[in-house]
């Protein structure tokens, strides 16, 4: 499985404040530029791009954005829990609170299908995502993640 080597505890937001999908694709934007040194304006044009071609929420109030990014080096995750959920124009209507960032660099398309999913498959366990909402620590996270992927 590829995604422990992905998810690291810098990359986990607990308890973000967002009022809608704009706004939360601005706040991945600018954490990512400023841990990873992409620019946020890069990172939040691909985000909202894929976004316009159809809702990356994949329900039960989860959404899974993601991009290829030409100026990207390597793969990047940031796993967001929200504090409130947010309208992500759900299928099933229901307001998103968890959210998985995927960004792959733009070479990497082969590996990009593959992650994205091994990452709807874990999101897809209502209980694995109900563990994520009420986790209190980004470490119990990782624990969630790894026990998830046995």
């Amino acid at each position: 499985m590829i995604l422990p080597k992905l998810v690291t505890e810098k990359f986990i937001l607990l308890n973000q404040k967002s009022n809608s999908k704009k706004n939360v694709l601005e706040l991945i934007s600018s954490y990512l530029q400023k841990e990873i040194k992409i620019k946020k304006d890069t990172v939040f044009e691909n985000l909202y791009a894929r976004e316009k071609l159809g809702t990356t929420a994949l329900g039960n109030g989860v959404a899974l954005p993601h991009a290829r990014i030409d100026s990207l080096k390597t793969t990047q995750t940031l796993l967001l829990q929200l504090a409130s959920g947010i309208d992500f124009d759900a299928v099933d209507g229901k307001k998103v609170d968890v959210i998985f960032v995927l960004l792959v660099p733009n070479v990497n398309s082969d590996n990009h299908v593959k992650m994205l999913a091994e990452i709807a498959t874990i999101l897809d366990n209502k209980q694995t995502v109900k563990k994520i909402r009420k986790a209190k620590k980004t470490q119990e996270i990782i624990s969630i993640l790894n026990s998830s992927q046995n």
